[in-house]
């Protein structure tokens, strides 16, 4: 037992005190952790025996040792009279006021040693400081392990190496051999204590941020800013939760409660039932019943409904349901919101010749909309009559077939998202969220190209989920794993993950600061983007298979519209035709046609076709075949008199200047061993692709049919190639491409192949993208030439360094392949390197997006691009991004690459970007290093991820 002046009780020691939230000593203020030497009430801990003498005061009263053996009276040297007597403040009667110490000069509440007339104070810190010798002074910290840190006896404020804060006067600790200081309330910080907001494991100090958590941002769980990793933090290795090291310990206010509200949609859906029925309940308060259901539904007559207008569609009951099922045997998918419709008694709609199947509710669903987000606009209903047509959903960003909805700018958008509510609440988020039609990255699955659609808090300015994230289920059953897997918005979802979440479809380390699925059983995840929808077959969910008699004339029997289950090739382009994919197929001939977006012009295509061949008829034998719209008047015996001279020789064949007597240059390329077969194939492709600004306009062609020469004639480009450009002529004078001339030339490049692209079916290909077939006119505009001649059997495939792994053989080549050899081309341009460099180990081949994923690794992304473009400022960011753009189309995996469209709408927001900010690559050249980046999961998802930027 123990009395003490500041209690009126009795005290006792507890030796081996368990420190509880809010514990701190009422003699110096300081936090009590476990396990420590603590005097204590000795009525504490009898507050159950009804003692009058007990009260929330003793409860509360605790003590460290050190404090209860401060000495009542010392003598202070900085104090003439010398003696000090020890006050206990806490127990001051009402009306008196904290004192400020002499030495510190804080306001103090505690403990304090006075002069008897209080004209000179000295707080218990500054007073213990001063009975340690100078040698207990000294002290050892893990923080800086090279030498001992002395404790300095006045206030200061400095840059603490610590908590980083200039502004805050304390005590520190000093090395007096480098330059190391240290708040003495940094060096006091626990290595390891329980925080409120996270009681499941106590937190650990580290004093930079772990290498295992380095390959990803991470972020405070507390402020929610980024973590610098260099800085000191507390963290939790079980659970991925980390806190800078100020907010663990300052002790901050409770977080706002996450909130539930019964009267708003409330996200996630347990699972895919209970989504589908969620999706049912928002499609039902948009619908408007045009007819009393006891006259229209009771009839056998059936209804006649806008998107059926071929048959009637009739009531059916739950047996006649039960007893058809999709071709996947999966449940019944109505044709209208493509949703599965329930065979549980509610009432649905069918036409059974066709296979056409409508719930009562998009039966009922209206032909306009008034959406929140267009209050001027009225949406007006449609639907392809064609069974295998699908359109591109604006608000989520997939392919659909069903009822769409005609948006802004005649943006299609699908029944499913147009319904959607316009303010939600989801468990990931404390703040409700509301629809918006833009917005930045989805905080879910990270992607900057997420659909028209997003929702976003009101409070929290850079949350965004994108329409595809917000409806994910909390539970998936998906076909590799026996258990359902959970939707994972906070890593400490999972207890006990102390290594990386890997994904299992890619492979590749999962950031744990966006959404994934996962099986606790068998520690199995998935990203929550591409990687969980090709795995699970849902990238095209909205679409629905089955139909059969599509599109006769493509071939003798009828064709079904299916979902790929096979490795094969198109019969119709010879092209691959990956697993998951939509594809018409003939189970007779076991043959399958690729679907693409031009499936659909089929018979159009064979008109043109017939014409086509009829045009060519009509011209006399060996005469040349002038394109529509060309200005030349040119002929064989002005070709014969012309000045020629040899611009390139290459696997297609020879290509020639050819300068007319009226001064008129055109390009002349010969082409030998090709088919009469050949010639028609490719002039008819030439004819499709020609008039565009940026492809090299074909201005007449001739075929030699006894010695089956090809004779194409090109508008002559002054300003060369984009690769003689950039490799040829490097002697002095020599006038490098500046950023703006680079980046108009890559628009202009993406522009003619995706113009390509858009022309006709997938075969439609470029098939020989590189920098030499890239020209330039006399605005420097990049124009594509040379295109389709990678489809002759009889020319040797181009260069290694341009070429998509998949392409193995020639004739093989995809639209998607045409997107990685220019995403190749488009890292030529950022860092001057040529593909086809010679190596030091004699190879000619140089895989230029592997070499910048080992410079940036080994040096920095400063060594990454041009050092022509270092000189210029203020374009760092505009080069990552088009880093970014580059190495998505290198994805390994095809289907994972942008589309040509798309790659031209990025590239069109750089330079709109950089037309905006004012950034001109003109301005006077100061060397600066390019934004630090570092590239994380190049075989699956290429990204750069911006770290710092750092001027030389």
């Amino acid at each position: 037992m123990l009395h003490h002046i500041c209690h009126k009780h009795s005290l006792i020691l507890q030796e081996n005190y368990h420190a509880k939230e809010g514990d701190v000593c009422r003699g110096c203020n300081e936090q009590i952790v476990s396990k420590t030497f603590v005097f204590s009430c000795k009525f504490a801990s009898n507050t159950a025996s009804g003692t009058s003498n007990v009260d929330d005061e003793c409860v509360k009263f605790l003590l460290h040792r050190s404090c209860v053996e401060l000495p009542p009276i010392m003598e202070y040297p900085g104090f003439q009279k010398r003696l000090l007597f020890l006050d206990s403040r806490p127990l001051m009667p009402e009306g008196r006021h904290p004192l400020t110490c002499n030495i510190c000069n804080l306001r103090w509440d505690w403990f304090i040693y006075c002069s008897p007339g209080q004209e000179f104070n000295v707080c218990i810190k500054c007073a213990m400081f001063q009975l340690q010798s100078l040698e207990d002074r000294k002290f050892d910290h893990p923080a800086h392990s090279q030498h001992r840190l002395t404790l300095q006896p006045h206030l200061a404020s400095f840059g603490c190496d610590a908590c980083k804060h200039e502004k805050i006067k304390d005590l520190f600790y000093v090395c007096t051999k480098c330059p190391f200081w240290m708040h003495k309330n940094c060096a006091d910080a626990p290595a390891s204590f329980q925080i409120k907001f996270h009681p499941q494991h106590p937190l650990v100090l580290s004093y930079s941020l772990p290498q295992l958590y380095q390959k990803f941002d991470q972020y405070c769980r507390l402020c929610n800013k980024k973590l610098n990793q260099l800085h000191w933090l507390y963290f939790c290795p079980k659970c991925r939760f980390f806190a800078h090291f100020d907010c663990a310990r300052s002790n901050p206010t409770r977080r706002e409660k996450k909130m539930y509200d019964s009267n708003l949609v409330n996200l996630p859906a347990a699972d895919e039932s209970s989504m589908n029925l969620l999706l049912e309940q928002f499609v039902k308060a948009s619908s408007t019943p045009n007819h009393n259901d006891n006259i229209v539904y009771s009839t056998k007559k059936g209804i006649k409904h806008w998107t059926h207008d071929e048959h009637d569609l009739l009531p059916l009951s739950v047996n006649e349901s039960n007893n058809r099922k999709d071709d996947d045997g999966t449940s019944l998918l109505c044709n209208g919101c493509v949703r599965p419709i329930r065979t549980d008694g509610n009432l649905f709609f069918g036409c059974v010749p066709c296979q056409y199947f409508l719930h009562k509710m998009c039966v009922e669903s209206p032909k306009e909309i008034k959406h929140h987000l267009w209050p001027h606009i009225t949406l007006l209903a449609g639907k392809d009559n064609e069974p295998y047509k699908s359109f591109y959903c604006e608000a989520c960003g997939s392919f659909c077939s069903g009822i769409f909805f005609r948006g802004f700018q005649e943006r299609k958008i699908d029944f499913g998202c147009i319904v959607l509510p316009p303010l939600v609440k989801h468990e990931a988020h404390r703040h409700h969220l509301y629809q918006v039609k833009t917005g930045l990255k989805c905080k879910a699955c990270g992607s900057d190209f997420t659909g028209y659609l997003q929702y976003r808090c009101a409070k929290c300015s850079d949350f965004y989920i994108c329409v595809k994230c917000i409806m994910r289920p909390k539970t998936f059953k998906h076909k590799w794993d026996r258990h359902p897997l959970h939707l994972i918005y906070d890593p400490g979802m999972v207890s006990e993950h102390q290594h990386d979440f890997n994904c299992e479809y890619c492979s590749g380390d999962i950031d744990t600061n966006l959404w994934f699925y996962h099986c606790s059983d068998c520690d199995l995840s998935f990203h929550i983007g591409s990687c969980f929808e090709f795995s699970s077959s849902l990238t095209y969910s909205k679409i629905k298979f089955g139909a059969t008699n599509t599109i006769d004339k493509l071939h003798p029997h009828s064709l079904t519209f299916a979902m790929n289950r096979k490795v094969c090739n198109c019969k119709s382009c010879d092209q691959n035709v990956s697993l998951g994919c939509p594809v018409l197929e003939c189970a007779p001939c076991k043959t399958v046609f690729c679907y693409g977006s031009q499936h659909e012009q089929y018979l159009e295509n064979k008109k043109s076709e017939e014409y086509f061949e009829s045009y060519i008829q009509t011209f006399e034998k060996n005469s040349l075949i002038f394109t529509k719209g060309s200005t030349y008047t040119f002929n064989l015996n002005d070709l014969s008199h012309a000045l020629t001279e040899v611009l390139g020789q290459g696997s297609y064949g020879t290509t020639y200047e050819a300068v007319l007597v009226e001064g008129t240059s055109v390009v002349v390329k010969i082409l030998a061993r090709v088919s009469k077969r050949q010639s028609k194939q490719h002039t008819e492709f030439l004819w499709r692709i020609n008039r565009h600004p940026n492809i090299v306009p074909l201005c007449a062609y001739y075929y030699d049919h006894p010695r089956d020469y090809m004779f194409l004639f090109h508008e002559y480009m002054p300003a060369s190639s984009l690769w003689l450009s950039l490799h040829g002529n490097k002697g002095t004078g020599r006038t490098s491409l500046d950023w703006e001339s680079r980046l108009k030339i890559a628009l202009g490049a993406a522009r003619g192949i995706a113009h390509i692209h858009a022309q006709g079916s997938v075969r439609f290909t470029h098939g020989n993208i590189k920098s030499s077939n890239v020209l330039l006119n006399r605005d420097l505009d990049g124009c594509v030439s040379d295109a389709g001649l990678a489809s002759f059997k009889n020319y040797i495939p181009f260069n290694q360094g341009y070429r998509a792994p998949e392409d193995t053989e020639p004739l093989k080549a995809t639209q998607k392949s045409d997107v990685y050899s220019f995403g190749v081309l488009l890292i030529e341009m950022l860092t001057g390197k040529s593909p086809i460099e010679i190596l030091g180990d004699g190879n000619n081949v140089l895989d230029l997006p592997r070499w910048v994923q080992s410079v940036v690794r080994e040096q920095g992304t400063a060594q990454v691009f041009d050092v022509e473009l270092r000189k210029y400022q203020n374009i760092d960011k505009e080069l990552v991004q088009m880093l970014q753009i580059a190495l998505a189309c290198v994805a390994k995996v095809p289907d994972l690459r942008p589309s040509m469209d798309q790659v031209v709408k990025m590239i069109e927001e750089i330079r709109q970007r950089d037309n905006n900010s004012g950034n001109s690559s003109v301005h006077t050249p100061t060397y600066v290093s390019v934004t630090q980046a570092r590239i994380v999961g190049y075989d699956a998802y290429p990204i750069v991820e911006i770290k710092k930027s750092e001027i030389l």
